[in-house]
């Protein structure tokens, strides 16, 4: 459990004697316990680069990346240096179950091998 003060970002006390057994926070519309977040936010990012492949990655195609953690949104993908959206309708999703451990990625479209790719996952 937490105890403390509730504040305004000016420093006036809302409630004096605030307790809270669970702080969720909100992440592009997944709740994650506030716990969990500044847990990841304490731990260096791991990047991965990827530059003159020796092949085009197909649509579809299993690509691997460093270990994350399926839809808690620690991982960002870079495509020439633009940030790739994710999901069915984005340029790649993720694979495996929610919640579980992953090292792959299916791009939903080609991707030629002269594309710098990186991978940076928040830990």
């Amino acid at each position: 459990m937490i105890g403390g003060s509730l504040k305004q970002k000016n420093g006036q006390v809302l409630a004096p004697q605030t307790k809270a057994e669970k702080v969720q926070v909100e992440i592009d519309g997944e709740q994650y316990s506030l716990a969990d977040v500044l847990s990841m936010m304490m731990q260096d990012p791991v990047e991965t680069i990827s530059v003159n492949r020796s092949a085009d990655i197909a649509a579809g195609e299993s690509y691997t990346v460093p270990q994350y953690v399926v839809g808690a949104s620690n991982i960002a993908v870079y495509l020439d240096g633009l940030k790739a959206s994710c999901g069915e309708n984005g340029v790649f999703s993720e694979v495996g179950t929610k919640d579980a451990v992953s090292t792959t990625i299916k791009f939903n479209h080609a991707v030629a091998k002269d594309v710098e790719i990186i991978i940076r996952v928040g830990r």
